[in-house]
């Protein structure tokens, strides 16, 4: 299962925040904070955190379990884990592509006529032919 980061991820200033508050480098706060996303992409529901084991992160990352616990109440402190023990807004930076390209195939195919193995072969040999740069000739169906 995979998983989005919004851009200036690692940038974010609450980690660094975190990082003063429990000691830990800011690199390892972006770390723990990784394995929890990690955890919910794949959890049931997604997003929850539910199951997440912090000796087990910390096992992971090689660093202390009391640091990891620490990095966890930070980030509820700052609501970037939910009351209900799930990463904050997961929805919204997690939509799912499937609906959006479903649509957009379905569009697409409305307005391509249909077209026989034979045609849709030909006109796939043509376009591969033009990348490459050679003429119609070249391209031409022997038959």
């Amino acid at each position: 299962m995979s998983y989005k980061l919004p851009a200036g991820f690692p940038h974010d200033p609450k980690l660094t925040v975190i990082a003063h508050k429990t000691g830990l480098a800011r690199g390892g706060v972006l770390a723990v904070w990784i394995a929890l996303i990690d955890h919910a992409a794949k959890a049931r529901p997604r997003g929850s955190l539910a199951a997440a084991k912090p000796d087990e992160i910390a096992a992971v990352l090689e660093c202390p379990p009391a640091a990891v616990a620490a990095v966890i109440a930070a980030l509820k402190d700052k609501n970037m884990i939910s009351a209900e023990n799930g990463i904050a807004h997961w929805h919204r930076y997690q939509k799912l592509s499937t609906p959006r390209v479903r649509a957009h195939r379905a569009r697409k195919a409305k307005n391509q006529p249909d077209e026989t193995d034979a045609a849709r072969l030909s006109r796939l040999r043509q376009e591969m032919h033009a990348r490459r740069g050679k003429s119609p000739a070249a391209y031409a169906d022997p038959l």
